[in-house]
């Protein structure tokens, strides 16, 4: 009877051998499968579920997340607007909370830089913030600045349109270099968007002497 007993508890174990092999495999496959995720881009669903979709694969113009937007964080970036006195930090998001202690960069805007960016941000121009309360202002000639890791990027006012709350086509790349300002209008309400978009012209490091001239007639740099 001992001996039946010792057969099946090493049956047993038998069993369990391949069991704990395949659970290290799965391991194995999790651990890679998660490496090469951190290494991809990001894709949104008609259903706003995000999923992982490699750059190439990514259709034109579509949201996404960069690993260099994932790596963003609040501070990194400062926003200036001299035509109407704006200078200020931009947080890492567009969160309620966040919003009204800064601008926020949205999500699935891209960093400044060469080629088919968008740098999206949201500000508030109302009670909770008046950073952008002025933006309506910002018109024909007048320069925008983005500096961001020690690069000073000028952008040139190219437009401003009202947009209904869920067009999110305002935030996607635009097939140029640009600056994308959203705030909401009429001041006071969440009726409708401002969208103001400006053009990348030129990048160069920030130095003592660079000079953030208002507009395309001013002096300076």
């Amino acid at each position: 009877m001992k001996k039946r007993l010792r057969l099946k508890w090493r049956d047993k174990n038998i069993l369990l051998l391949p069991i704990g092999f395949l659970l290290i495999i799965a391991g194995i496959i999790y651990f890679f499968h998660s490496q090469n995720l951190r290494s991809m881009h990001f894709g949104i669903l008609s259903e706003g579920q995000l999923i992982p979709i490699p750059f190439e694969e990514l259709p034109p113009g579509s949201l996404h997340i960069t690993e260099s937007r994932r790596a963003f964080q609040r501070g990194d970036m400062v926003l200036l607007i001299p035509s109407i006195s704006v200078e200020t930090l931009v947080g890492e998001s567009t969160i309620p909370d966040g919003l009204m202690e800064m601008p926020g960069l949205f999500e699935f805007s891209q960093l400044p830089g060469k080629g088919d960016v968008n740098v999206s941000i949201a500000g508030h121009r109302d009670i909770y913030d008046r950073v952008f309360y002025h933006l309506d202002k910002v018109g024909h000639g007048d320069y925008l600045y983005v500096v961001h890791d020690g690069i000073v990027f000028r952008y040139l006012y190219k437009d401003t349109e009202i947009v209904h709350p869920e067009n999110w086509s305002v935030i996607k790349p635009q097939g140029f270099s640009c600056l994308t300002l959203v705030t909401c209008t009429p001041v006071g309400t969440t009726l409708n968007r401002m969208v103001l978009r400006a053009e990348l012209v030129d990048y160069r490091p920030l130095g003592e002497n660079y000079v953030f001239t208002v507009n395309e007639w001013s002096c300076g740099s």
